[in-house]
């Protein structure tokens, strides 16, 4: 895994695409499908054009470059108050319910918060979906799930992405996510009951859709409430692949590419690509005419655009996650970054932060359910490090140590994806290792496929893989864990650009979560988890149905200064 994913990390440089070339014209100009032999010579810049989640070689790295900046502990902090105030509002959301029981669909719960996260965090919406749920804001961004970047552009926009992803950027995502997280909490609290019933995977998903808007568009959306807003419904659009249409143009693509790229069948429809592309260019628009300046993705991406990104190093270390990866690339590549430029970059954002994170919090939320002990004593760091008033800062929530513990154990038996894969871009040579062992030998375009799942339930490296236990990650234990045995993220320079980012929108979550509310198993809870094998990505069969129960004996005061603060 060392050859393939960082020694020799140049033979191989791309991931192999989901979609053929040309069926998606948005695809191939992303930072996850960029490549450098096709760079798009003509671009329309009236639709998403899925080229754009094609970027491979040196665009890609550019493109990084730019975004990774933006993922920074700087501009983190920033952003966790608005996921902050995500996370309050939906826990008060369940706060305002009154009766003794209240059935609740986590994994819709989930879907909303983090519908509202993105849509605070990258767009500068508010949208609040798991209480609203008829407003229009969410249709649009679950459209992204190619892999294939060639070389140069892959470079070039790795450069020109990472920045977005530094210390100093996440500082700020950090007051985006804070309010958001607020945001969230809020909504149970208003349901004014003892205990609630909660499907959490939906809860949870608009949770991330609110921290996608703010942080990447600055657009602030409450999914919990406005249940049906565009942001979300965009997002479970685009993400639905169990539609019969949907599958069978994935295996359109998968068994006949040439045809497929021929008829140019669009893959996620007009109305998806469309809304996103003129939410793009109205807010680049409206921007730029009032000279507004924000610290959301899509700022940062006009910034860079401008060449005006500020971060020199995004290699910041003032955070204690273990799962954090670091850019090992030359940063402040400047690009011609066009608004459909832009779009893609800011679209494959809110694909990965709409569902995948939606389902890491909630793997997390029914290991808590299911270990009460690794609840409390969660639970009690929270309370030691919880503020008299206000919302924590990005310090106290970063450097939280059994906290990361926890998530680097849900991500490590839940990996965000079970798999990985590399192209072979140039013929290379597996050399043996052990007695015994042959040569493997590996021509240009071959496809690898490393499988995180089962490196992660390795008993050779993990004693008892099935157990949920953070201690492996206590600073006493880290050490055993052997390099590349623990790669959540991927490995390498192609490893996932917001692990950071991912990471701290399930700490502060949770912090502001557990602060109010304790999450038990209800009747509809599997114990052990069933997996759903229909599902593309990891998933439960019962949607995380769990309980709230609320912690007013702990925390009456703050709970009532919390209210007051959101209505």
């Amino acid at each position: 895994m060392k050859q393939i994913c960082v020694k020799d990390f140049d033979h191989f440089l791309n991931h192999k695409g989901l979609l053929p070339d040309g069926v998606e014209e948005f695809w191939s100009k992303n930072l996850v499908g960029l490549k450098a032999t096709q760079f798009c010579d003509t671009f329309n810049k009236t639709s998403l054009n899925l080229k754009s989640f094609h970027l491979t070689g040196q665009s890609w790295k550019n493109m990084r470059s730019v975004l990774s900046p933006s993922f920074t502990s700087s501009k983190m902090k920033s952003m966790f108050t608005l996921m902050c105030h995500n996370a309050e509002l939906f826990s008060q959301h369940f706060m305002k319910k009154t009766g003794n029981v209240t059935e609740v669909e986590f994994k819709d719960a989930f879907t909303r918060y983090t519908n509202d996260v993105i849509a605070s965090t990258a767009f500068g919406l508010q949208g609040h979906l798991i209480s609203h749920c008829k407003k229009k804001i969410g249709l649009f961004c679950l459209s992204t799930i190619s892999n294939n970047h060639h070389r140069q552009e892959w470079k070039n926009m790795l450069s020109t992405l990472s920045p977005s992803f530094t210390s100093s950027k996440m500082r700020y995502m950090f007051e985006l996510m804070n309010n958001n997280s607020k945001m969230f909490v809020q909504h149970f609290l208003q349901k004014n009951e003892r205990k609630v019933e909660v499907a959490f995977k939906d809860a949870f998903t608009r949770f991330t859709n609110d921290v996608i808007a703010s942080t990447d568009f600055g657009v602030h959306v409450d999914s919990l409430k406005d249940r049906n807003n565009e942001f979300y419904l965009m997002g479970k659009e685009a993400s639905d692949f169990t539609s019969f249409t949907r599958k069978v143009k994935f295996f359109f693509y998968l068994l006949i590419p040439k045809i497929a790229s021929f008829l140019r069948i669009d893959f996620f429809g007009k109305e998806v690509t469309s809304f996103f592309m003129n939410l793009v260019t109205e807010t680049i628009k409206i921007r730029e005419e009032r000279k507004i300046n924000r610290m959301d993705m899509l700022g940062l991406l006009i910034e860079a655009r401008k060449g005006q990104q500020k971060d020199k190093t995004p290699v910041e270390t003032t955070e204690a996650s273990f799962a954090v990866v670091e850019e090992h690339l030359e940063m402040n590549v400047k690009q011609d970054l066009t608004d459909a430029d832009i779009a893609s970059q800011v679209f494959i954002f809110f694909f990965g932060g709409f569902d995948i994170v939606s389902r890491a919090l909630s793997f997390m939320a029914h290991e808590l359910a299911a270990n009460v002990d690794v609840q409390e004593r969660l639970i009690e760091e929270i309370d030691a490090n919880r503020p008299a008033e206000g919302s924590p800062s990005y310090e106290t929530i970063a450097n939280m140590t059994y906290m990361d513990m926890v998530v680097a154990e849900t991500l490590r038996k839940w990996p965000l994806n079970i798999a990985v894969d590399r192209v072979v871009t140039k013929p290379y040579t597996i050399e043996p290792e052990l007695p015994g062992e042959e040569p493997v030998h590996l021509e240009k375009d071959d496809n690898i496929m490393i499988s995180i799942w089962s490196i992660h339930h390795d008993p050779q490296y993990y004693e008892n893989p099935e157990k949920f236990d953070p201690e492996r990650f206590s600073s006493e234990n880290r050490k055993n864990i052997q390099p590349y045995t623990y790669i959540p993220f991927g490995v390498g320079p192609r490893n996932c650009i917001g692990s950071r980012f991912a990471i701290l929108e399930m700490k502060a979550l949770f912090f502001h979560l557990l602060s109010h509310f304790k999450i038990e198993p209800v009747a509809k809870t599997q114990i052990p988890l069933q997996i759903n094998k229909k599902s593309i990505g990891l998933s439960s069969v019962d949607d995380f149905t769990l309980g709230l129960e609320r912690r007013d004996q702990y925390w009456p005061k703050m709970e009532r200064t919390i209210l007051s603060n959101c209505m």
